[in-house]
């Protein structure tokens, strides 16, 4: 009771009375179809598994699974082993280290491995911690890939099948990670999916999206080193972050093969039960970010388990704001809003704005400054120090552009980045008092485009992309894939907010084909995932 009244005071102190009723009393219902139905359509049959039993592999590496015990109750000891043995890929070794002090898993065990000599077990002289224990078991391993499973999971029966499936096409994978969801205590239902993108280097230092299951290559692990203690609690986190440092080509399985088991002892049901391991994220995110020359400042984020990054100005280089008012009527009033909103949202001294019909009216020869935004003058910014939010992420010699979110006028979400094929933006009109699908609307990511209306962009390389086209792209999608193909990120900062006074709606290119073209095979976007909607808002489950 006293926590449920916590939280709405804190969402009124944060949001204000507005957007607390309409957290209150606006009803979404959720598109798309349950993950029942999904896993019904889904689901691999007995023949698609026996296949794989019989799929004969070109090098069947041997991959060594480790599992730290710990007064593992039977029922989720058993069917954690019993998920290995029923593998379809039969290369493997299963690795446990006991902290244990009775010998009640011990027993349990050792039936199991005097029947399958491909399980070895270690009973530890005491418990370590689960870091400790971890690199215990490292150290039985022989396998020229290890993979981490926790003790009371289970894994699909196809995990490392599709694992080697990717070794074998690409020898030089040496970090692979999968999706997976949620599961009953007694495995009866399965929920909350979460498939996520391919490697996304900003995701990762807001959220430990990587997770389960994670398979790395030995000789990562022998550049990195093992698991941090100093770390416990977000040691997998950490560790996830050293690999990400060195490993060189880290490969994406977007499929379920990890089942998370919930029980009132894991974070999986009850993020609460290991406080401290939020605060030992924090500071393995920091430390990551320290290490890879990163000036950043790392925060708790909106929820557990969830961060907020903020990339700090190197120095106060000179930007240059672009007001777009290229719609039918030019509106001096809606123009002088945007303009008063810029100058009201921030402290930032050294910048100028310009009024400009289009983007071609930009006479880029005579722009001085290292950075330009671009604002449509439909949109007020609403956000404070919104130009040193976007100048920090931007100064990064990797990124070429970093869009913000924008909320439309009834307090929807109008623009949370661009998935490719979608038709229309991520999250759009999502309420924008609601969580979505993992928080994704409101954590920084790498992402395959981001509006136009609300973007800075390093001016170089939009000079360059001008230069060489003869004029601006057409579409935002275009300027995008441009700027990537300068070897830039395109980069989503949720932490920048704006409104639409008035609702403006660009069709992309990609959208426009899609919807004339129902049924053709839509692009897959590495910042997304294949399993989810393509309709926006997306982020749902689709057949």
């Amino acid at each position: 009771m006293m926590n449920g009244i916590r939280k709405v005071w804190e969402f009124y102190r944060k949001h204000g009375v507005r957007l607390l009723l309409l957290k209150l009393f606006r009803n979404y219902q959720s598109p798309g179809i349950s993950y029942v139905e999904w896993r019904q359509i889904h689901g691999h049959t007995e023949t698609e598994r026996e296949a794989q039993r019989q799929y004969q592999f070109s090098n069947s590496a041997l991959i060594s699974i480790v599992v730290p015990v710990f007064h593992t109750p039977e029922r989720f000891l058993r069917e954690m082993l019993e998920s290995v043995q029923l593998q379809t890929y039969s290369n493997w070794e299963l690795c446990i280290a006991d902290g244990s002090e009775s010998n009640t898993v011990e027993n349990i065990v050792r039936r199991y491995a005097v029947k399958d000599l491909r399980i070895k077990y270690r009973h530890l002289e005491k418990n370590l911690g689960i870091a400790d224990n971890t690199n215990a078991a490292l150290e039985m391993t022989k396998g020229e890939f290890i993979g981490f499973l926790d003790h009371d999971d289970v894994l699909d029966a196809g995990a490392l099948f599709e694992v080697m499936k990717v070794i074998e096409k690409d020898s030089r994978t040496d970090m692979i990670y999968t999706d997976e969801d949620k599961v009953s205590t007694d495995l009866s239902e399965y929920f909350d999916p979460h498939f996520k993108p391919d490697y996304n280097k900003e995701l990762l230092h807001w959220n430990n999206y990587i997770c389960h299951f994670l398979v790395v290559k030995r000789s990562v692990i022998d550049r990195v080193g093992n698991i941090s203690v100093k770390h416990e609690g977000a040691q997998d986190y950490d560790f996830i972050l050293r690999c990400s440092e060195t490993a060189e080509n880290i490969v994406h399985i977007p499929r379920v093969l990890y089942h998370w088991r919930t029980h009132q002892a894991s974070t999986a049901v009850n993020p609460q039960s290991k406080l401290f391991a939020y605060e030992s994220g924090k500071r393995a995110i920091q430390e990551h970010l320290s290490r890879t020359n990163e000036n950043a400042f790392v925060e708790h984020g909106v929820g557990y388990g969830f961060y907020n990054v903020s990339y700090q100005v190197q120095n106060q280089e000179m930007v240059d704001i672009f007001v777009l008012d290229n719609h039918k009527v030019s509106n001096p009033s809606r123009v002088k809003k945007c303009v008063k909103s810029i100058r009201k949202t921030n402290n930032y001294s050294n910048y100028n704005v310009h009024v400009v019909g289009d983007f071609n009216k930009i006479c880029w020869d005579t722009v001085t400054s290292s950075y330009v935004v671009f604002i449509d003058s439909s949109l007020t910014s609403i956000s404070e120090e919104w130009i040193e939010s976007l100048l920090g992420c931007c100064q990064r010699n990797y990124v070429g552009a970093v869009g913000g979110k924008i909320y439309s006028a009834n307090d929807t979400i109008y623009h949370a980045g661009i998935i490719l094929g979608m038709n229309g933006y991520a999250f759009e009109g999502f309420p924008r008092e609601k969580s979505g699908y993992f928080h994704r609307e409101s954590l920084g990511q790498n992402l395959s485009a981001v509006t136009w209306q609300f973007m800075m962009a390093e001016k170089d390389v939009i000079g360059d992309i001008v230069q060489k086209a003869g004029g601006f792209p057409d579409d935002e999608v275009d300027l995008c894939r441009e700027i990537a193909a300068r070897g830039r990120a395109v980069i989503y900062n949720p932490n920048v907010e704006a409104k639409q006074i008035f609702r403006k709606r660009i069709l992309k290119k990609d959208e426009i084909q899609n919807e004339k073209a129902v049924g053709v095979k839509k692009v897959e976007d590495p910042c997304y995932n294949q399993n989810l909607s393509l309709r926006s808002p997306g982020y749902y489950l689709q057949k």
